[in-house]
């Protein structure tokens, strides 16, 4: 923080942490039954410290956006998911010597999970993956695939 107030690009060390409730639901229209949309609420929290400051977000829950889709009729069936939330998330700023400010910030993925191999029949999907600086770790249980979306041996 400069003589201003002004942050001067002094690294703030950051822990952020996301726990998401979430329950997906087979998307309107959606013939298939492969693309599920997300309800429910994300708790965000963080905390951090640089130079003389430290930063809080208290924990803050924000409803979540996002999809769940399965792609059962790859040669290896898979799903991937998406999920954020709609909302500002307000970090307190404290500085030696200085006021405290807010600083609002978009609130970030929650998860992101690019195509991963799905067992067909399984009743709990879960992993964990490192993206940059994020580790994302989900599990969920789920229903079977309907028959009409399980792939088919193809025999003759």
């Amino acid at each position: 923080m400069d003589a201003n107030g002004r942050w001067n690009g002094d690294r703030l060390h950051t822990r952020r942490h996301a726990h998401a409730e979430v329950i997906f639901t087979l998307a309107p229209g959606n013939q298939t039954g492969t693309l599920f949309e997300a309800t429910g609420s994300v708790t965000y929290a963080a905390s951090g410290t640089g130079a003389d400051c430290t930063l809080e977000l208290l924990p803050t829950t924000l409803p979540v956006i996002g999809y769940l889709q399965f792609a059962p009729t790859l040669p290896s069936p898979a799903y991937l998911i998406s999920g954020g939330a709609t909302g500002l998330l307000d970090h307190k700023l404290s500085c030696r010597n200085k006021p405290p400010m807010v600083i609002s910030m978009e609130a970030w993925p929650w998860l992101v999970v690019p195509f991963q191999a799905a067992p067909v029949d399984a009743a709990m999907i879960e992993g964990t993956m490192t993206v940059g600086d994020a580790t994302y770790t989900w599990s969920f249980a789920r229903n079977p695939l309907p028959v009409a979306t399980r792939p088919r041996a193809v025999t003759g």
